[in-house]
Formats: C-alpha cells, sequence, structure tokens
C-alpha cells in the first residue's frame, strides 16, 4: 500500500479517516440529543463511524511502520535489516513481568547501524489461584502442603523447540517465597 500510494497519501487519508469517524459520531450524538430519536438514523453512523476509526487506526500502524523501517541517515523507506538474533530478556518478579527485545539492525544501502529496544512490562500481581493442587511443603517455617501457587506461570518459548515454565509459589502461613522453573522440550523430527 505504501508502495502504491506513497507515505503522504497515506497520512493524509489517515487524518480524513479520522475526521470523518468524529464528524460522524459527532453527528450521532447529536442525533440521540435530539426529539426525533430516529434508530434508522442512529445505526448506520454508528457503524460508518467504527468503520472510519478502524480504517485511520490500520492507516496509523502502516505509517508507524514505515517510520520505524526508514535508515535515519540516507532517509530511505523499508532499508533496515536485521543482522543478527535479537537478544531477548525476561525478567519475573513478584510484582512485574518484563519482557526486553533488542534487536540488531543494519541499513542494506549505507550499511547504518541501529538498535531497537521494544520493552513489554506487564503488572503480574495476581489473585490467588483457584485450583490449589500445586501446594509444596514450605521451607521457610517447615508446614507441611504450605506453599501455594499464588498466580498463573509465566511461559514463553525460550528455544526454537524449548518452552520456560515459572511457577511462583508462596505459604500461607509465612510469607515465605519459592520461584520454581521448568523447561518443556518439543521433540523435532
Amino acid at each position: 500500500m505504501i508502495n502504491q500510494f506513497g507515505l503522504e497519501t497515506i497520512i493524509i487519508l489517515k487524518v480524513l479517516a479520522k475526521s470523518f469517524s468524529i464528524l460522524l459520531f459527532s453527528l450521532l450524538i447529536l442525533e440521540m440529543v435530539s426529539e426525533e430519536n430516529d434508530l434508522l438514523l442512529s445505526t448506520p453512523l454508528l457503524f460508518a463511524s467504527m468503520i472510519f476509526f478502524i480504517v485511520a487506526s490500520y492507516l496509523d500502524e502502516i505509517e508507524n511502520y514505515c517510520n520505524i523501517s526508514r535508515c535515519k541517515k540516507c532517509c530511505r523507506e523499508f532499508a533496515y535489516e536485521e543482522i543478527k538474533k535479537p537478544l531477548i530478556r525476561i525478567v519475573s518478579t513478584y510484582d512485574k513481568y518484563e519482557k526486553t527485545i533488542t534487536s540488531y539492525m543494519r541499513c542494506k544501502y549505507c550499511n547504518d547501524e541501529d538498535i531497537k529496544i521494544e520493552v513489554d512490562q506487564r503488572n503480574s500481581k495476581s489473585k490467588t489461584k483457584k485450583i490449589n493442587k500445586n501446594r509444596k511443603n514450605c521451607k521457610g517455617c517447615g508446614k507441611k502442603l504450605a506453599l501455594v501457587e499464588y498466580r498463573y506461570p509465566d511461559v514463553y518459548l525460550e528455544y526454537p523447540n524449548a518452552f520456560r515454565t515459572i511457577r511462583h509459589y508462596k505459604c500461607t502461613y509465612c510469607g515465605y517465597m519459592e520461584i520454581s522453573i521448568k523447561y518443556d522440550y518439543l521433540a523435532t523430527s
């Protein structure tokens, strides 16, 4: 789509789609406030407003992708290529789950190198799970079956054929916390 229309046309279309979405939504609100509330007019206004909003969001994603892949030195579009595998760093603690992806890019025209960093942070604190079948003995106070899995496990693909599962346990009596890490390997043939 960028190759056919160009970035400037995409930006203009995005602004027009957002404007139409806001205009149609405003007309919908005026229709609802007015004395003559006509359902035959309200429904098409709502759907048309939503469609223009979705189109504007899609065009915004295209613009963002084009701006990310543009070389900062030679200003050519879609110039960056990955030069090595991205570095993925995952930190899972009691309060948060953070995944950082560091990509190493190089322009295929001028050989300018760039590093792109994506950080995904989530609040990991959650309520105790309803099913307490994964109970363990507490190493802090010594009580049997006192460690309860207090939140859902963090599972992610670490290697092409290995999943890493991190489970979080907490003692119901003394507050002792424990983390269990397990690797599940997929058979590849």
